[in-house]
């Protein structure tokens, strides 16, 4: 069995990702299979963008601003 590696997404990509989303008539998994991220991905990061717009995606992990 191979490991697969988990691809990473810096904060423009992300942010960049959920405005597209909000701008398009597609469906959210459309444009996840268009950018080749995984599905869910765009429901995950609009919500984190809800919850705190200036600080989210601080970097790699499950870390707040202050860790």
């Amino acid at each position: 069995m191979t490991k697969q590696n988990r691809r990473k997404y810096d904060s423009s990509f992300k942010r960049e990702a959920v405005r597209m989303a909000a701008q398009s008539d597609k469906p959210d998994r459309q444009i996840e299979e268009d950018l080749g991220i995984f599905q869910g991905a765009i429901h995950r990061w609009r919500e984190e963008l809800k919850k705190d717009p200036a600080n989210a995606f601080p970097g790699t992990g499950h870390q707040t601003s202050v860790e």
